[in-house]
């Protein structure tokens, strides 16, 4: 009797804790489904939910014939891997080891749109780790690209992204990429890390935990920066000057421009580096900004 008490108590707290996680699974779902405007584009993730595109499921590729100008992306646990299309026509590929998750792709209000979808409430176990998208694009310059990963991996294959504005934000997982970019781009970063390189004109980054690489080719506009926790390290071409405003709470900024170097902490209107002088706002709670030459 004890024995089959003990039993149906075990089996009681089996069939809770999968309950219980089951139910994390489908709130992870449902948080990574983003219903956020998009800064730049005409069309909110939520309008994209209403909307019925092509859907892609395991093992399929779709040809999309549609001209578009901006671009994008979202990931909840894919391994991107954009590549240049050798026509005007753009290509995307989806493939996984399960029959979980679907790729749904549309070109609406001259923008292309990618998402990765899952049936709500299987995202368990880690079962949703082997996920592939491959997408070619054709090369030209894009008004607007906009990448967005909750988790996995996003890179460019002898590729660059070429936009006028560039907006990454990552919950977690890793974007590595050749970008050039002119006008405007920001960094979101919840967790994770994020590599860029090409990047020019107004940036912002706001990293709460984690690394941010970029790497300047044209160091000729204003830079902001956000760092709860983690390392950023800016790259800037030879001769580029920073005239800092500072904020740190705890940890430091280290410069090493040409011959000038050093380390700064809270500092307002300070320049240093080169004579190509840009304005930086540097806001820093715990954690490393590096600030060197490229070269």
């Amino acid at each position: 009797m004890k024995k089959s008490k003990k039993l149906i108590r075990n089996l009681a707290i089996i069939f809770a804790t999968v309950f219980a996680i089951s139910s994390l699974g489908f709130a992870v779902t449902m948080l990574s489904s983003p219903n956020d405007t998009m800064p730049y584009l005409h069309i909110s993730w939520g309008d994209f939910a209403n909307i019925t595109g092509t859907n892609l499921n395991n093992g399929e590729i779709t040809e999309i014939d549609e001209i578009f100008s901006n671009v994008n992306i979202h990931g909840v646990s894919s391994n991107i891997v954009i590549a240049a299309s050798d026509d005007e026509k753009t290509r995307i590929e989806f493939s996984h080891s399960n029959n979980l998750a679907s790729l749904e792709t549309i070109v609406q209000n001259d923008t292309l749109y990618v998402r990765e979808r899952w049936r709500r409430g299987i995202q368990l176990f880690g079962i949703n780790a082997r996920v592939n998208m491959r997408i070619w694009l054709p090369k030209r310059q894009y008004d607007n690209i906009y990448l967005r990963l909750t988790s996995g991996s996003l890179a460019t294959e002898n590729f660059t992204l070429d936009s006028k504005n560039l907006n990454t934000r990552i919950t977690s997982g890793r974007i590595e990429a050749d970008v050039s970019v002119y006008e405007n781009y920001t960094v979101r970063v919840t967790s994770g890390t994020v590599d860029l390189n090409g990047v020019s004109g107004n940036g912002e980054v706001r990293l709460t935990s984690g690394n941010v690489t970029l790497r300047y080719v044209k160091w000729n506009e204003s830079f902001k920066a956000n760092v709860t926790s983690g390392d950023l390290n800016i790259h800037l071409p030879e001769n580029s000057g920073i005239r800092l405003n500072s904020r740190v709470t705890s940890g430091r900024i280290h410069y090493e421009l040409g011959d000038d170097s050093g380390r700064i902490g809270t500092a307002s209107g300070i320049n240093f580096g080169g004579e190509n002088i840009q304005t930086a706002e540097l806001n820093l709670t715990s954690g490393r900004i590096r600030i060197m030459s490229v070269y």
